[in-house]
């Protein structure tokens, strides 16, 4: 609301205090003078006290009596050591955080009642006796620690939102909830020593929270003659430690679109007939004893997040993944990390999940991957960390531009620049090299390549002697930390030696803007094919002793000379270290070399 229309009805309800008939209270005073003297209270339609903690009230059994017009009832929170005595039945709003009393007075009868929340109170119970709730459709009775039971909720035929999340003492929701067939919101959050829940209506539910209900060791079962109407559904149930297994009713969820059973860490299987959940979107399992999903869940073809994780490296039984058989169609993240997965566990037509973005495979036993994975065509992140007995990379997929691997293993960072130099067979010398780059942006510290050349922008770095093998030379594998932003590669050559300096600006792209220009650690590859014509060079041999990076940011960058055909061997002629690196105490002639290198360029 606009400040000049809240200071507008403020003047109003000042105006009709003025002439004796207030109909709205919004003052702790103006509350103290009605109740004390008992003055002009018919009129009053609205008890708003929002602003501050409101210290003491007292409630005059009289006063309220008079109060036959008041609709609705806002109290912040407040003390009393009164005891409640009435509340007017016209009220259809009641909303009083830090309710002090242990339920509402006997003679209230809430006939008008819409919206009942007392969010943090004393309540033990709701009401001394059953009562009738004709127009309630929501009720908040949240964060009550004292609450032991619901109310009968046969006279709630309305209700559509009830909120009991934390509170701890409830043991058992009335069985009579499943009754109310209009009840759209259930949450149960952090009800943790609620043990017995009855049958729930399905006809209107749309969201269903059990999580930390750690002492629920059954799912209530679902009224099969209505759940075919749920919508938009969402079952959150994780934290629930003690749950082993789901009804099979819970596949009667049509509509359900969300299941969260997360770190029910007792849970064992899924429901054979889990494929009947035709519009389900997510399914988390993470931190589960499933070992083995049902074959049926590959039929999930609008299933898009999809999670079996573990997340630590506990001992557990092998998982298998079913084959895909051409299912899950629209799946765009799917986790397996440490699920113990080795050779031969993942299905070699795992290249057919065609809408596939992310998969996370960290934390497992294999070896090798399947090679259908370079058929993922939509796949841009590959998450391998912490794959401790991986010996190689996979054929890499036409959009892949992230994967997070262990970067200190040689052959992994050996399998990578083999990849990048398959995808860039083609490229030929020109002033611009369209560059495929990949990155690792992990928000842990990720761990730098053990690679023989180093050095900062702008600083040339001296290549070995014979460095270039005519037919084996690839190019130059590189490896920068920082954002890649106007980056150049320069090749200079001995000053005595009749040879140019090169100079190719790298169009660098891994598909992704923003990861390029985000801080993380960026892999490429120049290949050589793109630096020197050999069609022009008339026999020579590239007499080039240094090279040289720079870009607009100051970056530190390592590299190492690719050669084809290298085996897996830190020894390869690619890793011999030159004498120039970026240790803080270069000798002398390194440094005098450095700077007459860089003079001799600026003056080309």
């Amino acid at each position: 609301m606009h400040d000049l229309i809240e200071d507008m009805g403020r003047y109003v309800v000042k105006m009709q205090k003025d002439w004796g008939e207030p109909s709205r209270i919004r003052d702790v005073e103006d509350f103290k003078e009605v109740i004390l003297e008992n003055t002009e209270s018919k009129a009053i339609k609205s008890i708003w006290m929002q602003h501050g903690r409101v210290k003491k009230l007292h409630f005059s059994k009289e006063v309220m009596k008079n109060m036959t017009r008041l609709k609705l009832l806002y109290i912040n929170e407040f003390d009393t050591h009164d005891a409640i005595e009435y509340l007017p039945n016209s009220l259809a709003w009641i909303q009083i955080f830090g309710y002090p009393w242990e339920a509402l007075p006997k003679n209230f009868e809430p006939k008008s009642l819409v919206h009942l929340d007392l969010y943090q109170g004393s309540l033990r119970r709701l009401c001394f006796e059953a009562k009738h709730f004709p127009c309630l459709r929501r009720l908040v009775l949240s964060d009550s620690q004292n609450l032991m039971q619901t109310p009968d909720f046969s006279g709630m035929p309305n209700l559509e939102h009830l909120d009991l999340w934390s509170c701890k003492s409830l043991k058992e929701v009335h069985h009579s909830l499943g009754n109310c067939r209009k009840l759209s919101h259930l949450h149960l959050l952090n009800c943790s020593s609620l043990e017995r829940f009855p049958c729930v209506s399905g006809e209107s539910l749309v969201y269903l929270n059990l999580k930390f209900c750690s002492s629920l060791e059954i799912f209530p079962e679902m009224k099969r003659s209505s759940i075919q109407y749920l919508t938009q559904g969402e079952l959150h149930l994780c934290h629930m430690k003690n749950l082993v297994a789901l009804p099979s009713s819970i596949c009667k969820l049509k509509c359900l679109v969300k299941l969260d059973m997360s770190y029910c860490f007792k849970f064992e299987s899924l429901p054979e007939e889990i494929d009947d959940l035709e519009n389900l979107e997510e399914l988390d399992t993470t931190c589960t004893l499933i070992s083995k999903p049902p074959s049926s869940i590959v039929r999930l073809n609008k299933l898009k997040v999809l999670s079996f994780a573990i997340r630590i490296s506990a001992e557990r039984i092998l998982f298998v993944f079913p084959r895909v058989n051409e299912g899950l169609q629209s799946l765009e993240t799917l986790d397996l990390s440490y699920c113990n997965l080795i050779d031969g566990e993942l299905p070699d037509d795992l290249g057919c999940l065609s809408s596939l973005k992310e998969l996370n495979l960290s934390g497992n036993n294999f070896e090798h991957l399947p090679r259908s994975i370079a058929q993922l065509g939509a796949l841009r992140c590959l998450d391998l960390s912490d794959c401790e007995r991986l010996t190689q990379l996979p054929e890499f997929p036409v959009l892949l531009d992230t994967i997070k691997a262990d970067w200190t293993d040689f052959r992994i960072c050996n399998s990578l620049f083999q990849n990048l130099s398959l995808l860039q067979h083609d490229i030929s010398a020109s002033d611009s090299l369209s560059l495929r780059v990949i990155t690792d942006w992990q928000s842990h510290q990720i761990s730098m390549p053990r690679f023989p050349y180093r050095g900062i922008d702008g600083v040339p770095v001296n290549l070995p002697k014979n460095w270039y093998i005519h037919d084996s030379f690839l190019g130059f594998a590189v490896c920068c930390i920082g954002r890649l932003t106007d980056n150049t590669a320069h090749l200079i050559p001995l000053s005595d030696g009749g040879m140019s300096c090169i100079t190719r600006k790298l169009v660098l792209s891994n598909h992704s803007k923003y990861s390029l220009e985000r801080k993380g650690i960026h892999f490429f590859l120049i290949p050589f094919a793109g630096l020197w014509d050999i069609s022009k060079a008339n026999g020579k041999t590239p007499n080039y002793r240094h090279i040289m990076f720079s870009s607009s940011e100051k970056n530190k960058y390592e590299f190492r000379l690719l050669y084809k055909d290298e085996h897996n061997d830190e020894h390869c002629p690619g890793t011999r270290r030159s004498r120039f690196d970026d240790s803080e105490h270069h000798d002398e002639a390194s440094c005098s070399s450095s700077k007459k290198q860089r003079s001799h360029f600026s003056n080309k």
